[in-house]
């Protein structure tokens, strides 16, 4: 039922009368008002409250049981909301059944139908609404165009690989013209630079068409390059909603800063523009935050060597690891904070230090990001 449901994920009729596909701009918000959902005494999701404009494109981030899933279930319909309203538009659909909401769905396993070739499979949803032969025919070929696998229409689903694997449930979705688009993990099996490429291509795809996306995963560096903006998640709550880089530079909760990226996350206490550690150091903090306080320092932000202004605080540390990823060195370092984690882009002037090596290190006070201590 799942597979049918979400290739057709209904709608009585198509709109437009030409057949030629989407007309940019064509995505509507989705608003979430109180939307929650109980299994039992467990809430899967708790007082979901957030608009997402139309044609934006919004990525629902968290770790495994957070509820991400979950909310996505319930904009398609195939979970009912426990309390709360869930609006497409400006038409409530909490209760409305999922053929009737016309919203496209892509799955993380595409759910294609593999006794089909592409072209039935792409032309399913049109052929459940009772569309014409030719109008059908229109259709399918514009939203094999617009992912770039028209030479492959005769082509059976195991004779694809992943990437077009993809790109075909990303046709199908698109060509009975979707109010809104939704996608779950739909990279989650390619390999990392066929993700980085698919990547491109969704977000291309959904700028041209001016479509609404909601789309979930649990990849931080999916979530930063996809979207306009990020929804993180943690047992069932929203936790924060913001552009990528306000999330990474200006978190709102130690939760957040430690999912969202890499971060040295120091406990202590904050007053009057100074930040005691548990450890007993003082350093210089900005913002407004007092009592029991948490100091995000992004590693990028670590530097080494001697104090680049008078009030820049600098402190000895000495090196237990090293790591070279990519284009960039990870440093680990026992300090009087804790462990520090520096990462260091990779140069002709820069080199490797020995573990052993006592370092001193520091961080621009603008540059830290003070949180309440939850």
């Amino acid at each position: 039922m799942t597979l049918s449901t979400s290739a057709a994920s209904a709608g009585t009729s198509a709109k437009g009368d030409s057949g030629t596909g989407p007309t940019v701009g064509g995505g509507v918000g989705v608003s979430f008002d109180k939307l929650s959902k109980k299994y039992g005494n467990t809430h899967a999701v708790d007082g979901f409250d957030l608009t997402v404009a139309p044609s934006e494109f919004l990525s629902i981030l968290g770790p495994s049981g957070s509820g991400k899933t979950t909310v996505l279930m319930l904009i398609a319909g195939f979970v009912s909301p426990t309390s709360g309203r869930l609006l497409l538009g400006d038409e409530d659909i909490s209760r409305i059944p999922p053929y009737k909401r016309n919203i496209g769905v892509v799955f993380q396993n595409y759910a294609l139908f593999p006794h089909l070739d592409v072209r039935r499979n792409v032309a399913f949803p049109l052929e459940v609404r009772g569309l014409s032969q030719d109008e059908i025919r229109r259709k399918v070929a514009w939203a094999l165009d617009r992912v770039h696998m028209g030479q492959f229409a005769d082509r059976r689903i195991s004779q694809l690989s992943g990437g077009q694997q993809q790109r075909v449930a990303l046709a199908r979705a698109i060509v009975f013209e979707p109010r809104a688009l939704l996608m779950d993990e739909p990279l989650a099996a390619l390999d990392r630079n066929l993700r980085v490429d698919m990547q491109h291509e969704i977000r291309s795809l959904q700028r041209s068409l001016g479509q609404t996306v909601i789309y979930v995963t649990h990849d931080q560096e999916e979530a930063l390059n996809l979207s306009d903006r990020v929804a993180v998640m943690n047992h069932g709550r929203l936790q924060q909603v913001d552009a990528p880089k306000n999330l990474y530079l200006r978190p709102a909760n130690p939760f957040v800063a430690g999912f969202f990226g890499e971060a040295n996350l120091i406990r202590g206490s904050a007053e009057s523009g100074v930040f005691t550690t548990e450890h007993g150091v003082r350093l210089p903090v900005t913002g407004n935050v007092s009592g029991k306080a948490v100091l995000c320092v992004r590693p990028e932000m670590v530097v080494f060597g001697e104090p680049q202004q008078p009030d820049f605080p600098m402190l000895q540390g000495k090196v237990v690891e090293t790591r070279y990823r990519g284009s960039v060195l990870h440093i680990v370092l026992d300090t009087p904070l804790g462990q520090i984690r520096s990462v260091q882009h990779i140069n002709t002037t820069n080199t490797e230090p020995a573990e052993g090596t006592i370092m001193q290190f520091g961080w621009d006070p603008e540059l830290g990001h003070l949180m309440v201590q939850e």
